[in-house]
């Protein structure tokens, strides 16, 4: 990482906005998953614990239509989020089919640790900035991915 000398001094470089939404995504992960080891979780499963704090008691299909990815990629997290006793899930009984997906009570403390530790790392990304800038980058950030995911709805339309 010597290169983050050079970051930004470059004035005759402009990164592209998804370049720079790029880095902070890898980055975000590296520090997800190096404090995520002791848990024997990676960063991918990360958004799938979030959703799962702040939405309860949700489908696997759920998950695939909030989070923007699909059934296999739920499937496979969610099964190994299953396997290090974080979630179960709860075959329902009007559909055979559909399973419910909540917390074990280990797996429940564990998400909001993680929670805290994501909470931490993005206030020191945002560090310096006033509140109602805070309010505007997140804004913008809800923005942008609205923005792309119209664009990919209007790709698959044609």
């Amino acid at each position: 990482m010597d290169s983050i000398k050079n970051f930004g001094e470059d004035s005759s470089f402009e990164y592209p906005l998804a370049a720079l939404i790029s880095i902070i995504y890898r980055t975000h992960n590296v520090y997800l998953n190096h404090i995520l080891e002791e848990f024997n979780l990676t960063a991918g499963q990360i958004p799938f614990i979030l959703h799962l704090l702040k939405k309860q008691n949700i489908s696997q299909n759920d998950f695939a239509e909030d989070l923007f990815v699909d059934k296999g990629t739920v499937a496979i997290a969610l099964k190994r989020l299953e396997k290090e006793g974080i979630v179960k899930r709860k075959r329902l009984d009007d559909n055979r089919r559909k399973y419910i997906i909540y917390f074990t009570p280990s797996g429940r403390e564990i998400a909001l640790n993680i929670e805290k530790l994501n909470k931490e790392w993005e206030d020191s990304i945002l560090e310096g900035l006033t509140d109602l800038q805070k309010e505007k980058v997140m804004e913008l950030a809800k923005s942008f991915s609205l923005k792309s995911i119209e664009i990919i709805q209007k790709c698959s339309d044609m």
